[in-house]
């Protein structure tokens, strides 16, 4: 889901980390980091995560960049190759571009992972991934030499809002970003919800939700699910209308099963459908994982 990284300190627990330093003197970097290793997978199909963070001195974990690989595809995302599983295979991984600047006294964390869920969907089966710890590199664009400029810019602080959106009309729904861990049903979801209302041109009134929930298996990580309802309602003097979208979205193991329902109808008096009704269509598609 949308919104900036927390602390990495939850994640870096469950992961395989490296750490280098504390750095003596500032460490610049600028465009992309890359890890090469050898990897075992048990499995044919396995992801590898790869997040760089700057460790404070006071042990907040920041998020510096980050990259996923899907091994099945180290070598063509057109042609896919599964592993060997129990064969030892060189990958190569592409951090996302970044800048950033290390200060001195802070440490520099690689942390790898089977998994970078919720922001990436989960590998079909669960397996240990097996490293081989002389193999790892871990490449960075370091920025050397002086620096262009001698002084570093000031910048406007931030307004704390969206300039470009429109003035919010009365009071606004609560915008939620939530992490539930269900012990008994084995299962973990990220909630968000989120919208605002305002006015428009023509005397419009407008109102726009978005709900949406996403889930794993802490058992079975081919076992995810999304649930998402987005609702735009537009209010005139002479009418009013609504559209919805609601996206049921599943996997398993061997594929992904979709369901995609749009409706639109004309409101009336206590939001009853009236005029044009209640106009409905449904989208159902199962995809292959191939690999994925």
């Amino acid at each position: 889901p949308w919104g900036q990284p927390s602390d990495q300190r939850e994640d870096d627990a469950r992961s395989l980390v490296y750490e280098w330093g504390p750095v003596d003197d500032e460490l610049e970097i600028l465009g992309h980091a890359v890890l090469r290793a050898t990897i075992s997978s048990p499995v044919p199909v396995a992801f590898l995560s790869a997040k760089l963070c700057d460790v404070f001195p006071d042990g907040t974990s920041a998020l510096v960049t980050r990259g996923l690989l899907n091994l099945a595809h180290r070598a063509s995302s057109s042609e896919p190759e599964r592993l060997e599983p129990g064969t030892p295979t060189p990958i190569t991984v592409e951090l996302e571009a970044t800048s950033w600047l290390f200060e001195p006294g802070h440490l520099i964390r690689l942390s790898l992972a089977g998994a970078d869920w919720p922001n990436v969907w989960p590998p079909p089966r669960d397996g240990a991934l097996e490293l081989d710890r002389s193999s790892v590199e871990l490449a960075l664009p370091v920025v050397a030499g002086a620096p262009p400029i001698p002084e570093p810019p000031e910048f406007t602080s931030s307004p704390g809002d969206d300039p470009h959106a429109a003035d919010p009309a009365g009071k606004q729904p609560p915008t939620i970003w939530r992490i539930e861990r269900d012990v008994l049903g084995r299962e973990t979801r990220a909630v968000i919800s989120h919208g605002s209302d305002y006015a428009a041109e023509a005397g419009a009134k407008v109102e726009e939700r978005y709900e949406g929930v996403v889930g794993v298996s802490t058992v079975d990580p081919g076992s995810a699910w999304a649930r998402a309802t987005s609702r735009f309602v537009v209010r005139w003097p002479e009418a009013d209308c609504a559209t919805e979208a609601r996206l049921d979205f599943r996997s398993d193991a061997d594929a992904y099963h979709v369901i995609v329902d749009v409706v639109a109808e004309e409101l009336g008096e206590g939001d009853s459908v009236v005029g044009i009704g209640r106009r409905e269509r449904r989208f159902e598609r199962t995809i292959p994982r191939r690999l994925q």
